[in-house]
């Protein structure tokens, strides 16, 4: 798994796609803490977030295992998505500009 720093440095983009879809600093730290599926992204970059199983286990947020985080290669975190259905990561793997 990706080793990420206790208070991840966050992009411009980040904190406004954090603040237009209701997610926490709390929230986006508990995903960074607890993430077990890694999928690559476009350039290189990586989709992180908390299996199902994984987030009713830790019973922190009915959100957590929803929540994806695009992760540059330095670690910093581009954006935050909400995931649902079975397109978890399918975008990002294809590069979608």
């Amino acid at each position: 798994m990706t080793q990420i720093a206790s208070q991840p440095a966050l992009t411009r983009h980040a904190r406004q796609r954090c603040q237009q879809r209701g997610v926490r600093a709390s929230l986006l730290r508990s995903v960074l803490k607890n993430a077990d599926v890694e999928k690559p992204a476009h350039n290189g970059a990586m989709l992180v977030s908390v299996s199902k199983a994984r987030a009713e286990e830790l019973n922190i947020d009915d959100r957590l295992g929803r929540l994806g985080v695009v992760l540059a290669n330095d670690g910093a975190v581009i954006t935050v998505a909400h995931i649902s259905g079975n397109r978890r990561g399918k975008v990002w793997r294809r590069g979608r500009r």
